[in-house]
């Protein structure tokens, strides 16, 4: 007689391969960027790129102003419990932006994609390059009706 799965320990299941996927966290190449674990060297880099109000406005989990301690909150806090890289120009090393999966808490067992990317870099096809790659990988990892992304709208109060 097969055993029958509850409903979470199903959803449990199809995210089971992402949270293994912690483990290894892999460094991904796309032409023009290297995407790897954001460490402690992006600290000053993420504070220019979120500090800047026309990023953070459009970003629905990051608070404004964006402190040091914002910084090692996503170093210590996120990046350990989700996917996410630094997206690092391949010829000047610099880095542009961050984008990632996470698991969506408003939809069992889909993951959500995220980034963010310095607002000088904008228009330049980052997103789409960047986003891409992750994609392929997320989609490999719980399939790619799985996968989602999103604008929230008025999401993050300018500072009085």
């Amino acid at each position: 007689m097969p055993i029958k799965l509850t409903k979470a320990q199903h959803m449990s299941d199809i995210l089971k391969p992402y949270f293994e996927a912690l483990a290894s966290r892999p460094i991904l190449y796309t032409p023009r960027f290297i995407l790897r674990t954001p460490e402690e060297r992006a600290i000053s880099a993420s504070i220019d790129i979120v500090g800047d109000w026309e990023v953070a406005s459009r970003l629905a989990r990051i608070p404004h102003p964006y402190t040091i301690e914002d910084a090692r909150f996503f170093l210590d806090q996120v990046v350990p419990s989700e996917l996410v890289w630094a997206i690092t120009h391949r010829q000047t090393g610099d880095m542009v932006g961050v984008v990632g999966l996470a698991p969506y808490a408003q939809e069992a067992a889909t993951l959500e994609l995220g980034y963010y990317l310095r607002r000088d870099h904008w228009g330049l096809g980052i997103a789409t390059e960047a986003g891409s790659i992750v994609i392929a990988y997320g989609a490999g990892l719980v399939g790619q009706h799985r996968l989602r992304s999103g604008r929230e709208l008025g999401v993050c109060r300018r500072p009085s």
